[in-house]
């Protein structure tokens, strides 16, 4: 009688415990479904954003003389310019955090 008693609840923990688990999974899955959403959205959003203009001109550089071009990566130019790049979005992504101003 115990063993029948001890293994009718067992089962019903097994029961109680996969339904748990399964609403677990579905309210995980239901989160990344959301997520998935947003970045489609965010993909879609920047997809729009029309860039023609600065593309436009990019060809300006090919025009540039190789004895130019020497002389700007002899002297560092390919990585200052990607230092101050950086350091530009860095300084536009902070300004857009309230009360993270730093000064400006």
């Amino acid at each position: 009688m115990v063993d029948a008693i001890s293994g009718a609840l067992a089962w019903l923990f097994n029961v109680i415990f996969m339904i748990f688990s399964s609403l677990w999974d579905m309210v995980i899955d239901l989160f990344l479904a959301i997520i998935d959403m947003i970045f489609v959205a965010v993909a879609a959003l920047i997809g729009a954003i029309d860039i023609s203009g600065i593309t436009f001109h990019l060809g300006i550089f090919n025009q540039i003389p190789p004895d130019v071009l020497q002389v700007l990566a002899a002297c560092g130019f390919a990585s200052a310019f990607s230092i101050i790049a950086t350091a530009l979005v860095i300084r536009f992504t902070l300004q857009l955090i309230p009360f993270v101003r730093l000064g400006s």
